[in-house]
């Protein structure tokens, strides 16, 4: 699932990231993904699944990914992560469990606490920016 755009009326970033949220709670991944494109981001795909990420890294270039740890059924994705920043993404972890109850596996990447403030995200939006147009 795709939220393409901007909403009208809302400011927006007009260089923002193609930005993928991953959570197995579904209102929780749309919400995120919606906030993402209030923020400007040029498109916020959403996936509640690994095999939902893996379909849209098939087709799309992610340059910024937030994603849950911990899946249903004890599922990581923290293999999924490696790879988007394999690719290139920047990839931010989210949990409800402090950073400091999980994997280290976790340590090369950024981390926040679960629930996700709108702040929160614009700090990642805005770290992102720093980072892409420095670079």
């Amino acid at each position: 699932m795709a939220f393409p755009g901007a909403r009208l009326g809302q400011t927006q970033v007009l260089s923002g990231p193609r930005v993928l949220c991953l959570d197995d709670n579904k209102s929780i991944a749309d919400e995120l993904a919606e906030a993402f494109i209030d923020l400007g981001c040029v498109d916020a795909y959403v996936a509640y699944d690994i095999e939902g990420v893996e379909a849209i890294l098939g087709q799309i270039h992610i340059e910024l990914a937030l994603l849950d740890v911990g899946l249903g059924g004890g599922i990581s994705s923290v293999a999924t992560g490696s790879r988007i920043a394999a690719l290139g993404g920047k990839v931010v972890f989210m949990s409800g469990y402090s950073r400091w109850e999980l994997t280290s596996a976790l340590d090369d990447f950024e981390f926040v606490e679960k629930p996700v403030s709108y702040s929160t995200l614009e700090g990642i939006v805005a770290a992102y920016l720093s980072t892409s147009n420095a670079a």
